[in-house]
């Protein structure tokens, strides 16, 4: 029995256990099946290209898969990686996502040792964040570890920087800009991080850093403009420079999200796969707002700046998501929420609660977060559960109707489908993919004339959507008007690149005529993006 003691409460021991809880959880995730959010681009979507090793490279050389604004290359790596492990069955990035959350959890533990100084808080923080519902979906839903991997790079970094101001060893300083540069290979979220370590420096520590970290100055003054630089002429041709007003507009509409963001930290009841700040309540965030406030009016010795540094990192965090951003996504919070858990740590409460004679209440806290994350991530399990309980917790969602209406097409049951649509256009009339969606189903049931009307409406709403031009091309061919059909496949190459199904076509049609210098082109095209057997 001592051995077994002696061994959980060394790291391995910790590490294992965070390991079997983890894993406990989340088990039941790998009987889940895609959810049609985002996923299937990275599982369906792009097996052609995900099924060479060689073009892990080419991440590095243009914008993200999903939405061509971002730069990610080490998160689109890590979908190739499974790829090929699990030769696109869904069990490989399962695991993926929950040993990058134990990673996580594990880094969450030292973050807090550090701060606490003591193991016991330290293991029972991080317990509750590798149980905490709001965490959910940066676990059972694929794409989510955008999140928890950015959380990993991020929380090392930090912790090899707050190791080397404490005890200046070469090997910190390499870990934190290994992980520095991992991190803004991940996600934009990362270049909030040099903040972050300034500000442990003058809240936590006190002081300016001019002996300890004027290194660490002079590497972010070099690194930050060189990977701005890099990035901005790798994607020159992706990006869309957004007016500075409409960020400013989007910061301020999104605001009241933060006070969403802050009751689901320490009540996370009104859960959702695709929450909306229209159809949430904020009276949790309000309620813990108070909350916080009466437990420091008791507290006896107040580390202020300690706790500034608790809510800078909440908010500091949070904040890219309140620009450009419509949906408050729960598993957002991977960063912020271990802001509130250090402001509630600095609480008489919590210390009194460390007492061995109060441990078994942070149990039951723990074992009833990790209930509410069991039964909440089935809401998972398929996309036609995922899209339904979108709708029924975001009604006022366009993009809820939009894609529960898409589930249903899936399934040839258009007449589900159709009131979805109309539902979400009428929420939002230049919704992306409704009226092209809604010209699929009359195009299926001989509406010619309305499928290019609703062609026509989702051209002129949303331009740049190069599955339009491929249905719309469709359509033509349906008709036999060839040479429409192949300028529309054409428009879809070029607003889509990577659309092979439009490419494809267009061969067929130069074939058809017998241009062999278009036909060579084509083929060209085909081989340089890894495709075979055309």
């Amino acid at each position: 029995m001592k051995r077994i003691w002696a061994f959980l409460n060394s790291g391995k021991g910790i590490g294992c256990l965070f390991f079997v809880v983890v894993a406990g959880l989340y088990y039941k995730s790998f009987a889940f099946d895609l959810t049609y959010f985002d996923d299937q681009v990275w599982v369906l979507d792009y097996q052609w290209f995900f099924a060479k090793w060689s073009n892990a490279l080419k991440f590095f050389t243009g914008a993200d898969f999903i939405s061509g604004c971002f730069y990610r290359p080490l998160l689109n790596l890590t979908f190739l990686i499974d790829s090929q492990v699990g030769h696109f069955h869904l069990w490989a990035y399962r695991l993926t996502n929950i040993i990058i959350h134990v990673s996580g959890v594990w880094l969450v533990y030292k973050f807090f040792e550090h701060f606490l100084k003591d193991k016991k808080p330290a293991l029972i923080l991080a317990l509750v964040f590798a149980v905490h519902p709001t965490l959910t979906m940066a676990v059972a839903w694929l794409p989510g570890r955008t999140d928890s991997l950015l959380g990993v790079f991020i929380l090392a970094a930090f912790l090899c920087f707050a190791y080397y101001i404490d005890n200046p060893k070469k090997r910190f300083w390499l870990g934190h800009v290994f992980f520095m540069l991992c991190a803004f290979l991940t996600k934009e979220t990362a270049l909030v991080l040099p903040v972050i370590c300034l500000l442990y420096l003058w809240m936590v520590k006190k002081e300016w850093g001019v002996k300890k970290g004027w290194s660490f100055w002079l590497l972010w003054l070099i690194v930050l403009p060189a990977f701005l630089i890099l990035r901005k002429s790798i994607m020159a041709q992706q990006i869309t420079i957004v007016p500075l007003g409409t960020l400013i507009s989007s910061f301020f509409e999104n605001l009241p999200a933060v006070v969403l963001y802050l009751g689901k930290t320490l009540l996370p009841i009104n859960l959702s796969v695709l929450p909306i700040l229209r159809d949430v309540t904020h009276w949790y965030g309000v309620v813990v707002a108070a909350f916080l406030t009466i437990l420091f009016i008791f507290t006896s010795e107040k580390d202020w700046l300690k706790i500034s540094f608790g809510f800078v990192w909440f908010l500091l965090f949070l904040l890219p998501s309140l620009v450009m951003s419509f949906i408050e996504h729960e598993y957002r919070l991977y960063l912020p929420l271990l802001g509130i858990l250090l402001v509630l740590a600095q609480t008489d409460l919590f210390r009194a609660s460390m007492k061995n004679k109060y441990v078994w209440v942070w149990v039951l806290i723990i074992a009833s977060l990790g209930l509410k994350t069991f039964y909440h991530q089935d809401n998972l399990k398929n996309r036609l559960i995922f899209w339904k309980s979108a709708v029924n917790v975001a009604p006022h969602s366009p993009l809820a109707h939009r894609n529960l209406a898409a589930m249903y097409c899936l399934v040839k049951d258009f007449d589900r489908a159709e009131p979805e649509f109309k539902e979400a256009a009428r929420l939002n009339y230049k919704e992306p993919m409704v009226h092209n969606n809604l010209g699929l189903i009359y195009m299926n049931r001989g509406k010619n004339i309305e499928a290019e009307k609703e062609y026509l409406l989702e051209i002129k709403y949303n331009q740049t959507y190069g599955n339009v031009y491929y249905n719309y091309g469709l359509l033509k061919y349906m008709e036999k008007q060839y040479p429409e059909g192949a300028k529309l496949f054409e428009q879809a190459i070029f607003y889509d690149p990577k659309h092979m199904d439009a490419v494809k076509m267009l061969l067929q049609y130069y074939r058809y005529i017998k241009d062999e210098g278009q036909i060579k082109r084509i083929e060209d095209y085909l081989r340089s993006n890894g495709v075979s057997g055309f």
